[in-house]
C-alpha cells in the first residue's frame, strides 16, 4: 500500500469515527435529558402525592413554626394501636368516651408530617416524626393549645428547582360555607389549597418544560363531618375522638 493509500484510509477512517462519535454523544445526551425531564415530573407526582395521602389521613393541621415550613400535618401512625393511645393517657377513666376537668390534657400518638420549601436551593422536602400530640383544654369544650413532642428526623427532598411552592387553608363556616382560614385558625381547617410552579432551566438546543400546578386537598375526617352531621363524630374539635 503506497503513502498515499494509507492517507486516504486514515482520513477515510477518521470522518467514519466523527460521525459515530457524534451520533453516540447525541444519543447520549438525548438520554441524559429524557432522564432528567422523566426525575423532573417524578419529583412533582412525588410532591402531589404524599401530600394528598398525608391529607387525607390527617387528623388535623397544626400551625407552621418555621419561615420554610408550608404545611405541617398531625395524621394516625401507619398502625393504629389504640392501647397504646390509652397509655399515653394514663387516666383510668374510659378514654375517650369520658371528659373531666380533672383530665384537662389529651395526648395522641401519631405523625408529624412537615412539608418545607427552601427559596435557596429551590427544593421542596417532606419530614416525618413519629410522637404524641397534646390537646390542652382551657374548658371541655375549648381546646386551647395543640402540642406535639416527638423525635427529630432528617427531611427527604421530593422535588428540586420550584419556583413557588405555597398553600392557604380554608374551612367551613356555622352555614356550611368555606372561608379562608387565619393562621391562628388553621387546626379548624378543612382542607388546603396548594400552588406549585416550576421548571427546567434554560439551555441550547433543549426544550424547557414549565410545571405550574394548583389543587385542593381535604381532610376525609372533615368531609365526613359535613356529610353526615347528625351522627357521632369521630374527630371532635379537640381532636381526641
Amino acid at each position: 500500500m503506497t503513502l498515499i493509500e494509507t492517507m486516504i484510509v486514515v482520513v477515510i477512517a477518521s470522518l467514519i469515527f466523527v460521525v459515530l462519535w457524534r451520533l453516540l454523544s447525541t444519543g447520549l445526551r438525548r438520554s441524559a435529558e429524557t432522564t432528567d425531564e422523566v426525575e423532573f415530573v417524578s419529583g412533582a407526582r412525588a410532591v402531589m402525592q404524599n401530600l394528598t395521602r398525608d391529607v387525607n389521613a390527617a387528623q388535623t393541621f397544626l400551625a407552621p413554626s418555621g419561615a420554610d415550613e408550608r404545611l405541617v400535618v398531625f395524621r394516625n401512625p401507619k398502625q393504629l394501636d389504640l392501647k397504646a393511645r390509652l397509655t399515653a393517657n394514663q387516666t383510668e377513666k374510659t378514654y375517650p368516651l369520658t371528659l373531666s376537668k380533672d383530665n384537662v390534657v389529651h395526648k395522641f400518638p401519631g405523625l408529624r408530617v412537615i412539608y418545607r420549601y427552601d427559596p435557596q436551593t429551590r427544593a421542596v422536602s417532606r419530614e416525618e416524626s413519629a410522637g404524641t400530640l397534646e390537646i390542652h383544654h382551657s374548658d371541655l369544650q375549648t381546646v386551647s393549645e395543640l402540642k406535639f413532642e416527638g423525635d427529630a428526623s432528617s427531611p427527604r427532598t421530593l422535588m428540586s428547582r420550584v419556583q413557588a411552592f405555597d398553600t392557604y387553608f380554608v374551612a367551613y363556616d356555622e352555614k356550611g360555607q368555606l372561608k379562608k382560614v387565619e393562621t391562628g385558625d388553621i387546626p379548624k381547617a378543612s382542607s388546603v389549597a396548594v400552588a406549585l410552579k416550576a421548571e427546567t432551566p434554560e439551555q441550547s438546543g433543549r426544550r424547557t418544560i414549565e410545571l405550574d400546578l394548583v389543587t385542593k386537598v381535604w381532610i376525609n375526617r372533615r368531609i365526613q363531618e359535613v356529610m353526615y352531621p347528625e351522627y357521632f363524630s369521630s374527630s371532635d374539635d379537640d381532636v381526641t375522638f
